[in-house]
């Protein structure tokens, strides 16, 4: 049980920030025609609100780790900000491009559902990545919620340092989508009037 709840957690944050973030600047047509101000704001409080409730979920969760005497050092407990932080970069990243890309493809949104819904089963959410036959595991070795996901459990269930390969991994890919999504957030955003 605590491995599916430490796999959830993270995962419906991110998918409900980024499904959200999708249509964001369509609901807000308004604010973003009539007034000037930073639109990108919008994709931050959606990926911010939904991470406030995985942070109330891991609170919780290790709460009750604690009460069933599941924890034995605080100490790694003390680095999951650093997930965090990786997990909010890699989402506000993908939130932007998908926020940007939906103004002018309007289908994207449903395109989107879809694709994060075999995400989830693609992701070792509920099943643990030795239960995948070696052959296979490439395929999640790529996906960077595989990375992710293995930061938080390495953390909370296995109380040790993550391995390096998921941080580096994660770390680099989050910093160059958050790049990519803000750098083609600015470039499109002047011409949003046109399509809203």
């Amino acid at each position: 049980m605590e491995f599916l709840i430490c796999g959830f957690l993270p995962w419906i944050a991110f998918s409900e920030a980024c499904l959200r973030s999708t249509g964001v600047i369509i609901e807000n047509a308004n604010l973003v025609k009539k007034l000037k101000f930073p639109s990108e704001l919008f994709v931050v409080s959606t990926v911010l609100s939904s991470f406030l409730l995985q942070l109330i979920g891991f609170i919780l969760f290790i709460l009750a780790l604690i009460l069933l005497r599941k924890v034995d050092s605080f100490l790694y407990l003390f680095l999951l900000p650093f997930g965090f932080v990786l997990q909010i970069l890699f989402t506000m990243g993908i939130g932007l491009i998908l926020s940007c890309v939906n103004v002018f493809f309007r289908d994207v949104a449903q395109i989107v559902n879809s694709l994060f819904m075999i995400w989830l089963y693609a992701s070792p959410v509920m099943y643990p990545l030795s239960m995948v036959p070696e052959r296979y595991r490439i395929f999640l070795k790529v996906n960077p919620m595989t990375h992710l996901l293995e930061i938080y459990r390495s953390l909370i269930l296995k109380q040790g340092f993550p391995n390096w390969t998921n941080i580096i991994y994660i770390g680099v890919l989050a910093f160059f989508l958050l790049w990519i999504g803000q750098s083609l957030f600015l470039k499109l955003k002047p011409v949003f009037d046109d399509y809203l």
